[in-house]
């Protein structure tokens, strides 16, 4: 019997033996519970107690009607045995229940199956770890709290899975979840799958701090299209520099950009440096790099044609704060010789918006996804 099948097969025990509910009541009992029913048995017995004492409209516990409607089918027995305070009907190895007990262990980590094996690892790559390197092929990691309560409670990865650890001086080499501790998880290290890479350091983000949801979407998306450095930086019309007392949580906005830098696998992640004053950054501005600035006011080229004319230099982009430039800063800024104007189209766009659309913009003309006019997609995913 197939696990949805035996949890169709409980879940309609538990609906006969609350027949006496009002219609009403029953709809939203088998409403809830069509919800968990990827879940184990026990949890779905837990959550029907929970709401009903533990027992049906006619006295019987719904734990009893769900065994003994089990027990009629080969390799479930009829006594249930008792988990905390919700009996549990006792599964057989092989039944439907205990594969849908298989679905979700109540270890938290997978642990061995009904059968008392463990079962079969694919080779997939569960999750990528930004961890320091160097590595080498029988090496073992050990992980921090937080990343081994992430494995083990969150991601529910069991002993024997197979995760990558990355940084961008050493690669991204192929590691196995060797053992859980009660705090931490130690790891395997195997072989190297990719070599490190070139660093994206030539793009850098100029970003004005914004309400704080919308500046932490902001890093993580500038860190999936590829900019090497995240500046944040006071304007005359900040929002964020009134509405945070002036401060930017910058080890947030990094461990931001080190989730995105794992989800979008790539090996470098940019560093978010500490916030400074537009008229600061640009009294102390480096020889050769230029600045790109979109502006809403005021003469502009677009974006495509200042994107030929500096191509393959070092680059910084730079959209307006909420409420856009003081028309002081325009004027300071176009007159600067390493800066440039540009538009984004005739609509009016957010900060965050601005932001990202200028990036994603100077990556497709000018920058590391066009470069040497090949196909510029992961060569490791085939």
């Amino acid at each position: 019997m197939t696990a949805p099948r035996a949890a169709f097969d409980a879940l309609s025990a538990a609906h006969e033996a609350h027949r006496g509910l009002p219609a009403a009541r029953r709809r939203g009992l088998m409403l809830a519970l069509a919800r968990t029913l990827a879940r184990r048995t026990d949890d779905v017995l837990r959550a029907v107690d929970a709401d009903f004492g533990g027992r049906c409209a006619h006295g019987t516990r719904v734990a009893d009607a769900v065994g003994e409607r089990a027990a009629d089918r080969p390799g479930v027995a009829r006594r249930p045995v008792r988990i905390g305070r919700s009996p549990v009907p006792r599964v057989a190895p092989g039944s439907g229940l205990a594969r849908i007990a298989w679905r979700k262990p109540a270890s938290g980590i997978g642990g061995r199956g009904p059968d008392g094996h463990s079962p079969p690892m694919s080779e997939r790559i569960a999750t990528r770890i930004r961890h320091p390197g160097p590595f080498a092929p029988g090496d073992r990691v050990r992980l921090e709290p937080e990343r081994a309560h992430h494995l083990r409670h969150v991601l529910r990865l069991p002993e024997g899975a197979t995760v990558a650890l990355f940084d961008a001086d050493h690669g991204e080499w192929a590691a196995t979840v060797e053992t859980y501790g009660k705090r931490d998880a130690t790891l395997a290290v195997r072989d190297r799958r990719r070599a490190p890479e070139a660093p994206s350091d030539g793009l850098h983000l100029l970003l004005p701090p914004i309400q704080r949801d919308r500046l932490e979407a902001t890093v993580e998306k500038a860190t999936e299209l590829g900019v090497g450095r995240i500046v944040p930086v006071f304007t005359a019309r900040t929002q964020g520099a009134r509405t945070q007392g002036g401060r930017v949580n910058v080890d947030r906005l990094a461990a931001i950009a080190t989730a995105a830098a794992e989800q979008c696998e790539r090996l470098d992640v940019p560093p978010v440096v500490a916030p400074v004053a537009l008229d600061a950054l640009l009294r102390d501005w480096p020889t050769g790099r230029t600045l790109v600035v979109a502006t809403e006011a005021g003469a502009a080229r677009p974006v495509a044609e200042v994107a030929a004319a500096v191509r393959g230099g070092p680059v910084s982009l730079m959209a307006g704060p909420e409420g856009g430039f003081a028309s002081t800063e325009l004027d300071a800024l176009r007159n600067l010789p390493f800066c440039l104007p540009v538009g984004l189209g005739p609509r009016v766009l957010r900060a965050d918006t601005a932001a990202v659309a200028l990036v994603a913009c100077w990556q497709s003309l000018a920058g590391d996804w066009t470069a040497g006019g090949t196909d510029r997609r992961p060569p490791f995913r085939g």
